[in-house]
Order: structure tokens, then C-alpha cells, then sequence
């Protein structure tokens, strides 16, 4: 095969990365060089695909007919091979995301990392429960989850609906409660969504984060 047409494998492989929900969580944080060489590495196996099955299907009536008609275009070996390859990297993500939703692709991704931040703010998102943002002003907000981050190195942010905001003291950190939003949301005078706050922090000095069931005043998990 010339290698100019290994570039299609290649393609192949990083459209399968990117359309497959299982895989487009993980590849979104990888850098350039091993995004590059797990492209390659998922490029083989649909490179193998395409030979095993234009080979096969060059051994029937419609195949060779085929044959026929893109060699009188384009005489060059193995193009038929390069391209199933890349028909197969578009085609078999989109098969795949019909049994894996992008939320669940998610979460898996998100348990797979060693952010124990993402993985309680996922966690809130699913089940529903508030959390309680420290941030390094002291100024505390407890709200839900609404969004979390695509796992993208720039998207290192997280959006809470505040319920109730307040600070901690300089001296004793003792939790000073001064705004209720869900009282301003029982109205049904303002936009809820007009609310939803984004909060960004640096990779590796996240917010002091805690959920906090509805129930019960405690805290049930910190990080």
C-alpha cells in the first residue's frame, strides 16, 4: 500500500476516537503526539476490516464490477482498502453510540481519572444532590450541579445552581449562611437559569468541594 494512503487509516482511527461516545471523553484530554499515535493504533484494526472485507468483496459479481469502475478513476492499489477503512470508522462509532449514551460514556471516562473533583460533581449531577463550593475568598455556595466539564484541558469549570451562599469566618472557618435563592426562585418572578454560576479552577488546586444530602446538615463526603 503507498503510504500516502495510510493517511485514511489514520483518519479512520481519529474520526473513531472522536464519534464514539466510549472513547471521545478520553481522547479530548490527550495532547497531539498521543492523540497522533492512538489515532494509528485504532486506524489498524479498521485498516485489517477493510481489507478482509474488500477482499471478500471483490470476489463477487457486484465487486468486480466495482473494481472495474474505480480503477478506470483511480489506478492506484489498495485505494479500495483505504477507503473501507475510513467508511468503517465513521459507520461503526455511530453503531456504537446507539448502545452507550453520551452520559454514561462520560462517567465511565470520569471514574477512570484520578480528579476525585469531577468525579463528585458527576456524581451530584446523577444522583440529584447539592454540594458546597469553598472558594479561596472563603466565600461558600451550595447549589446543584447542572453541568460538568467534556474532560477537555480547557473546560476545567463546573455550573451550580446556588440554593444558599455565604462565607466561612477568617479565624474559625464556622459557616456563615446570608442568601437564600431558593426563596427568590418560589417567586417565579426571576429566570432560574439566569442563576446557574460557572465555577473554574486550576488543574491541580481545585475548590474545597463537599455534598450535602437534603436531609441531613452533615456533610457525606469531602474532598
Amino acid at each position: 500500500m503507498p503510504w500516502n494512503l495510510l493517511l485514511l487509516p489514520l483518519l479512520a482511527g481519529y474520526c473513531a476516537l472522536h464519534i464514539c461516545h466510549f472513547f471521545r471523553f478520553r481522547a479530548q484530554k490527550q495532547d497531539g503526539n498521543r492523540l497522533l499515535f492512538e489515532s494509528a493504533l485504532a486506524g489498524v484494526p479498521l485498516l485489517i476490516l477493510g481489507r478482509l472485507s474488500t477482499f471478500w468483496f471483490a470476489s463477487t459479481r457486484w465487486g468486480k464490477l466495482a473494481e472495474n469502475q474505480i480503477t478506470a478513476i483511480i489506478d492506484v492499489p489498495f485505494v479500495g482498502t483505504a477507503l473501507a477503512s475510513l467508511l468503517f470508522g465513521l459507520a461503526l462509532p455511530l453503531i456504537a453510540n446507539l448502545f452507550t449514551s453520551k452520559e454514561r460514556a462520560k462517567w465511565w471516562a470520569i471514574k477512570a481519572t484520578d480528579n476525585g473533583f469531577l468525579r463528585l460533581a458527576q456524581t451530584a449531577l446523577r444522583r440529584e444532590m447539592p454540594i458546597s463550593l469553598t472558594l479561596k475568598t472563603r466565600k461558600v455556595y451550595i447549589g446543584y450541579v447542572v453541568q460538568t466539564p467534556n474532560l477537555k484541558l480547557a473546560e476545567q469549570y463546573i455550573h451550580v445552581l446556588p440554593l444558599l451562599s455565604g462565607y466561612r469566618e477568617p479565624t474559625t472557618l464556622a459557616l456563615k449562611l446570608t442568601a437564600d435563592y431558593a426563596k427568590v426562585y418560589a417567586t417565579g418572578k426571576v429566570d432560574v437559569d439566569d442563576f446557574s454560576s460557572r465555577f473554574r479552577w486550576p488543574a491541580s488546586t481545585p475548590p474545597i468541594c463537599s455534598t450535602q444530602t437534603p436531609t441531613n446538615s452533615s456533610w457525606s463526603r469531602r474532598i
